[in-house]
């Protein structure tokens, strides 16, 4: 039906109405993607960036290129001390690939190989990169949301803090 403050989408599905808190939404969708156990779809940049990092994040992320490509994130050593990133996971969309990159490096454990956790840490990094509430968004990535609710018939809850949503039948809206 349509969005409310930037911040709500406000739509209906069969006889019920619902009003999702948008950041909520893309937050949960970004983290279900990038946890789960499939591969995820990766965005080709048109130009690679390349990034420095001191000694000691070089090492955490030479040790997770693996685990960073099933994530969608093709990057490789560019050096003693940068990385040279050519592909990000397209469910994040036009992101600061730097801040992103510091937010997965906060996520990885230093010299520890348990990938379930470090998955989790990296999709956890990843959805701050989710559609804020106030933030204006297109008719598609809304659209990209609801058409996940409608396919999964689960309203998302928030992985990282409080989620709200309000769900009326049509015969108790009045």
């Amino acid at each position: 039906i349509g969005a409310a403050f930037n911040s709500y989408l406000i739509f209906e599905m069969g006889e019920e109405l619902y009003l999702i808190d948008q950041h909520a939404a893309h937050e949960r969708m970004i983290y279900d993607k990038l946890s789960g156990d499939e591969r995820v779809i990766s965005q080709q940049l048109l130009i690679p960036e390349i990034l420095s990092f001191p000694h000691d994040h070089m090492i955490a992320l030479q040790e997770n290129l693996e685990l960073l490509s099933e994530l969608g994130i093709e990057a490789e050593l560019f050096g003693p001390l940068s990385i040279k990133v050519s592909s990000v996971p397209q469910i994040v969309g036009e992101i600061n690939i730097r801040g992103f990159f510091e937010d997965i490096l906060d996520g990885l454990q230093y010299g520890k190989k348990n990938i379930a956790r470090s998955r989790d840490r990296v999709a956890r990094a990843a959805c701050k990169r989710a559609i804020k509430a106030g933030q204006k968004i297109t008719e598609a990535d809304a659209r990209k949301i609801l058409d996940e609710i409608a396919k999964t018939k689960v309203i998302p809850q928030l992985v990282i803090s409080k989620y709200r949503f309000l769900h009326q039948d049509n015969h108790s809206i009045f």
